[in-house]
């Protein structure tokens, strides 16, 4: 065996991959001998495997190359004592244990040492198996010195006379070896299978889906990511706009992609990208990046890094990196010098204060970015819509040309303000794949789908009814059902959240950006892997956020335009399954339904007769609770009240025009109305600075807090920015 002649000497170095050819070299030293593991971690851990991304993507082909019960000659303190061999030894040791030959073995150091930002260490020892110079003296005395230290240290650790129970015993922990294959590990890869095999099944429901063109069949795709295709992801078959983008962009050429929601558009970009960094000349692992994707919210862009890192998994060199605000810029940093990822997925706002603030070494992140070859914009239209316009224009600056890059840009709708960003973008002789099939706008909703609304008769019903409708969609077809609950703001997500778990004791769960990041990722995942459930949230779930099964998708009050109703909706029906939707409306938003002539959202019978009749004894229970602990006092309910009402107000002052009203007076009227159900003698009170800012001065019903008591309400200024004049920026914040 010759771990023993390799321990001191390569485990660092094998623990990077190599791919070559049909054969992929991932070395990763496995030593029982406690000399050879303290010498690994003290002597090479500033070499240690390869990073993970800044949202914990690590690598997963790294197996182990070595492993044996007996790594060494043991010492009579229980460790083993590496033994130096010869060049050819090892050479011929390496080219033994990989099953290839010596030339071979030297191929892949040679490819090793070229590779840029190779420590002077690890150079010098692959300098010497390759032409047999010499290590420096000192470097052989260092070494020497170092392992008869840790030798020493082990052997009296384990000395029978300084300890006379093993020091596992001591601690209470058992001294059996732990399995090779333990429990857990079966049981991940157990779950793993049923997953895919899941995805599998869900694709063949919905045959409509998917063209006839299956993954195996195509001999332009690399083999390593056909494996992850089916081994990882389940995947047999392409969907029709992953096969027709796939051969559009393969042409080189820019590709505009339009297809409805959960029809596998992620996977449609993901693929040819790759395909195309394989191929490119301007990527350089390790030195640049190969492949940008834009996405305009968190979760969305986490969904994308998960789909990529099942996608290279089976690609060694490769490797991918999520970033977006509201976490430490610096923990970025940090990953971009470990290891520059292959993807690169990013937010706007962190990624254009990457590009204008980040240096990577002697390097400007921003010069990095200057030769990526590949650009994905994903949901490009509603990054305009939420006002990141300014921050495409700046980070295209920073980008190679068009006519020097390739882009596929991803959008449902085409609105006129796009038509200048894909001037800017793409190429003229750009190819557009559109599954959609309905010319510019957007009038397709899935028709697994089944659509109906309600309008709340009165505003006396308004708390109660929103109550009854949801928990009539809990107990509907029998119960166990996954519902989505969306709400126009934040705040509102926030408030009813805080009714139905504080109050009305049904567990739910709320998802919006005023919660942290953290917050946000547990919860997304939480849901995501549940049977069954409830999640109230915003916007932020409405586009690309792919919840696997969801039953029933609520949506409670006006969204802010048609296509955001369909993207909403776009939450359930997905992989071939039936989904239904239910629209809430007040009665003060009815005319929302003249924005959706085109699209068959039938009046829900056995829902109007829910909120047309007294409310349910649960609901009027939980409403003289709600009512009663916030004139006790009940902060929590009190506070959130407060913030739901100005919310409430911030987002119904933009939507005035669309729900026909004309008089500010009357808006005022109906949240005061609403804030007495929620339990307020008087109209929540809100600073003069806020009603500025909000275009209410004047405006009958409002109540003013006094100058002296303002500081009391500085963090509800957010609140009133929503009305302010740029109206894209404040649904960014809304959300």
């Amino acid at each position: 065996m010759v771990v023993s002649s390799l321990a001191h000497l390569f485990p660092a170095f094998l623990a990077l991959s190599v791919y070559s050819g049909d054969r992929m070299i991932a070395g990763v030293f496995a030593f029982s001998g406690q000399v050879c593991h303290q010498e690994y971690t003290s002597r090479y851990s500033f070499l240690s495997s390869p990073d993970t991304g800044s949202s914990g993507y690590k690598h997963r082909h790294h197996r182990p190359l070595f492993a044996s019960s007996s790594s060494g000659q043991r010492t009579s303190g229980g460790g083993a004592t590496p033994k130096r061999s010869s060049r050819e030894e090892e050479l011929s040791g390496l080219a033994s244990s990989l099953n290839i030959d010596v030339p071979k073995v030297k191929e892949l150091l040679a490819k090793q040492r070229r590779k840029s930002g190779i420590s002077p260490e690890k150079a010098r020892r692959i300098d010497w198996l390759l032409n047999g110079r010499g290590l420096p003296k000192e470097d052989k005395v260092k070494e020497d010195q170092r392992v008869a230290k840790v030798a020493t240290k082990a052997a009296a650790s384990n000395s029978p006379e300084k300890n006379s129970k093993p020091a596992a015993q001591e601690r209470g922990r058992s001294t059996r070896a732990r399995p090779r294959r333990p429990a857990a590990v079966a049981k991940q890869e157990e779950d793993r299978q049923a997953q895919v095999k899941k995805r599998h099944d869900a694709a063949l429901k919905d045959p409509s889906l998917l063209s006839n063109v299956d993954f195996s069949s195509r001999v332009d795709i690399h083999h390593s990511s056909k494996r992850a295709l089916t081994e990882i992801m389940g995947f047999t078959s392409m969907t029709e706009i992953q096969a027709r983008t796939y051969a559009a962009a393969l042409s080189g050429k820019d590709v505009l992609g339009r297809a409805r929601t959960g029809t596998g558009k992620t996977l449609a970009f993901l693929l040819p990208a790759i395909e195309g960094v394989l191929r490119s000349r301007e990527y350089q692992p390790g030195l640049n990046i190969g492949v940008l994707v834009i996405s305009n919210t968190r979760e969305l862009a986490i969904q994308i890094g998960d789909e990529a890192e099942k996608l290279l998994t089976f690609h060694p060199d490769m490797s991918v990196q999520v970033v977006y605000g509201g976490t430490k810029k610096s923990r970025d940093e940090t990953q971009l010098r470990r290891r520059m990822p292959t993807i690169l997925v990013a937010t706007p706002g962190r990624l254009q204060d990457l590009l204008t603030t980040t240096r990577i070494g002697a390097r400007k992140f921003s010069e990095i970015m200057s030769t990526t070859p590949v650009l994905v914009l994903d949901e490009t239209d509603r990054l305009l819509d939420m006002g990141f316009r300014r921050e495409i224009d700046k980070i295209l600056t920073f980008l190679p040309r068009s006519n020097k890059r390739q882009t596929l840009l991803f959008s449902a709708t085409i609105p006129d303000e796009m038509r200048s960003i894909m001037a800017k973008t793409m190429k003229e002789d750009f190819i557009e794949v559109d599954c959609i099939g309905d010319g510019a706008e957007t009038t397709h909703t899935n028709v697994r789908v089944k659509q109906s609304h309600v309008i709340i008769p009165t505003l006396d019903r308004y708390l109660t009814s929103v109550v009854d409708v949801v928990q009539e969609a809990a107990k509907d077809d029998e119960g166990r059902n996954k519902i989505v609950v969306f709400f126009p703001t934040a705040r509102m997500v926030s408030y009813f959240a805080d009714l139905f778990n504080e109050v009305a004791g049904t567990p739910v769960m709320e998802l919006h950006s005023k919660k942290t990041q953290s917050y946000r990722n547990r919860v997304s995942k939480t849901f995501r892997s549940a049977a069954n459930g409830i999640l109230f949230t915003s916007d932020v779930s409405a586009r690309g956020v792919d919840y696997p099964d969801v039953t029933h998708v609520i949506q409670v009050g006006m969204p802010e335009s048609r296509e955001q109703y369909i993207h909403r909706l776009g939450r359930t029906g997905r992989a071939g399954k039936a989904g239904k939707g239910w629209l809430v409306l007040g009665p003060f938003e009815s005319q929302f339904l003249g924005e959706l002539k085109s699209i068959d959202v039938q009046k829900d019978m056995r829902l109007a007769d829910l909120v047309n009749g007294p409310p349910s004894t649960e609901a009027e229970d939980i409403l003289d609770k709600t009512v009663g602990r916030v004139r006790a006092g009940d902060k929590k309910l009190t506070q959130s009240g407060e913030r739901a009402y100005q919310a409430f107000l911030g987002y119904y002052l933009s939507q005035m025009k669309r729900m026909k009203m004309r008089k500010k007076d009357d808006l005022v009227r109906i949240a005061n109305e609403i804030s007495s159900l929620m339990g307020f003698h008087e109209a929540p009170s809100m600073t003069k600075r806020m009603v500025g800012k909000m275009g209410l001065k004047g405006v009958a019903g409002l109540v003013i807090r006094e100058p002296s008591d303002e500081h009391h309400g500085h963090h509800e200024h957010s609140n009133g920015r929503r009305a302010g004049n740029n109206m894209k920026r404040q649904r960014r914040r809304r959300d």
